[in-house]
């Protein structure tokens, strides 16, 4: 009797050094997994960097100007834009809005399908663009109806690449 209470306290021994200090068991390996990951990039760039609309009267919208935006990430990216306030610099700005008014402005693109105003926020440009892929573009600019100013204006498009 003595003899099988040595043996069941050797094993209730050897089992709560197993679970408690994670010892192994004989009969079994360890196994190691080695594991790598890539983080997957987003990027954009524009071609060409800059538009110059000319000489525009009043109340007039320009001629469309074609752009191409790249996905220069490594992973498929939505692409965005945004536009923003025009300013001569010194002190006249005009406002960009969805209809022209005293200096008020609007900036348009196209995404290959429909024409859309430009916001000040961020807005869909073109969802999906694969790594390497392109996204082509038109902007075109619609001039106040009038302003105190006719010192030249400038303003910036912004195209921005996430994840989808």
């Amino acid at each position: 009797m003595a003899m099988k209470k040595r043996i069941r306290l050797r094993w209730v021994a050897l089992l709560t050094a197993v679970l408690l200090l994670g010892l192994p068991l004989y009969g079994f390996a360890d196994n190691v997994i080695s594991v790598t990951v890539t983080p997957a990039t987003v990027g954009v760039t524009v071609n060409p960097t800059s538009v110059a609309y000319g000489l525009l009267a009043y109340d007039t919208v320009s001629g469309a100007q074609s752009i191409t935006a790249t996905n220069t990430g490594t992973s498929a990216a939505n692409l965005q834009i945004q536009g923003a306030v025009a300013s001569d610099g010194a002190t006249s700005t005009w406002t960009l809005a969805s209809s022209r008014g005293e200096n008020q402005y609007t900036h348009e693109f196209n995404d290959g399908t429909n024409w859309g105003f430009l916001t000040t926020s961020a807005q869909t440009l073109k969802n999906g663009v694969a790594a390497g892929g392109t996204a082509d573009f038109q902007l075109r600019l619609g001039m106040p109806t009038s302003s105190g100013s006719t010192a030249q204006h400038s303003t910036t498009v912004t195209v921005i690449a996430t994840m989808p």
